[in-house]
Parts: C-alpha cells; structure tokens; sequence
C-alpha cells in the first residue's frame, strides 16, 4: 500500500513538472504580453515546485527569477500611463490601408466579410506614434454602424476601446451598434459595455 502511494505521489510530482513545461512553452506562443507573462508565471511556479521536490536549486533560481521579473513587468505595465489619441480619416488614408494589409490575416479571423466601400468613416488609434487600432463604420445620425474594431495583438489587452468609444460623442456619435460574430470578439464587446438586441451589439455613449 506503501509503494502504491509513493508511486502515486512520484506520479503528481512528474504531472507537476511536465505541466509547469508546458505552460512555459505555451506562454511564447501568446501574441498577447499580458497573457505571456501570466501563463509564464503560472508555468514557472509549477516547474519550481517540481525543481524543489527534485533538489535541482539552479531551476529553483531560474523560476524564482522568471516570476520575479514577470511579475514586475505585469505591474510596470498596468502602471504606465499609456499616451493614446486618435485621428479621424478617410478611407484612402496610406496609412490605414498599410494597416489593413499589414493585419490582414488576422482581421479575417475576427471579422466575417471585410467589404470596404469608401463611404465609411475611420477613426485610427495611437499609442504614442504607434497605431495601435482602428475602428471602421458607417455613421447613420447619431448611431455608428462598425464594421471593424480592432486593436494590434501587442495592445489588445490595453483597454483602447474605453479611450475610443467616449471620444465618437464628439463626432455626433451617440449609439455604437455591432453585430455578432468570433466568439472572442462578442466576449470583448460584453465587457466594453455593449448589451446584445435581436443579434446586435449595441453601446450607448454617455
């Protein structure tokens, strides 16, 4: 009974290990900072835990390291006062159509049917000089129709739709309507706010 437990626990120790490696691995495939890092520290407990049981101190210290550096990465992150603004342009603006072909494989995977007609109304976002994001629509009175909204994966975790959605007030927008569609992108727009109607995402401006 003995030997069957110690088996068992030599098991989880291993479990342990394999996942704390595997969490590691999956943290480089992230395309989100946020997201790498706190699967990587998840990652990095386990594979100290397991490092531990198994007396191999020079992993202890490099997961030890690994956390620590994390950890104050994530607050360096959310500490920095980010210097967003925008700009409205047309839809033959340079350098919103590099953006669009630079990300176009990844605006196909989360929006159905990109059609552009020229008659929309683009609003670009910037984190310093960088562009971050854009969101596309067509403006009906004061509701905005969007067909894109969308945030680079680097930034995607850095909230640029609550410092975009409150400055469309200023452009006679008062209602952003969104229809459903990626799963991701309907769980995005939940918690920016929107209520889902009749297959609809609808945020109003206060």
């Amino acid at each position: 009974m003995e030997k069957l437990l110690l088996i068992d626990i030599k098991v989880l120790f291993e479990i342990i290990g394999y996942a704390g490696t595997i969490l590691v691995v999956l943290s480089m495939m992230m395309t989100s900072v946020i997201k790498l890092r706190i699967i990587n520290i998840c990652g990095s407990i386990l594979s100290m835990t397991y490092a531990i049981i198994s007396n191999t101190w020079p992993i202890v210290l490099m997961n030890g390291a690994l956390i620590i550096i994390n950890i104050l990465q994530l607050i360096r992150s959310f500490s920095r006062k980010l210097n967003f603004n925008y700009k409205k342009v047309s839809t033959n603006e340079l350098s919103f159509k590099h953006f669009m072909e630079i990300y176009k494989n990844d605006l196909d995977k989360h929006f159905n049917k990109i059609t552009i007609s020229g008659k929309e109304e683009v609003f670009l976002v910037f984190i310093d000089t960088e562009l971050v994001g854009v969101l596309v629509g067509v403006k009906n009175n004061n509701r905005f129709n969007v067909i894109i909204d969308y945030a680079i994966p680097k930034y995607r975790d850095m909230s640029i739709g609550k410092y975009l959605y409150p400055k469309l007030k200023e452009h006679g927008i008062e209602i952003i309507i969104q229809s459903s569609g990626i799963k991701k992108h309907n769980k995005y727009l939940v918690s920016m706010g929107f209520v889902l109607e009749n297959n609809e995402y609808i945020k109003k401006i206060k």
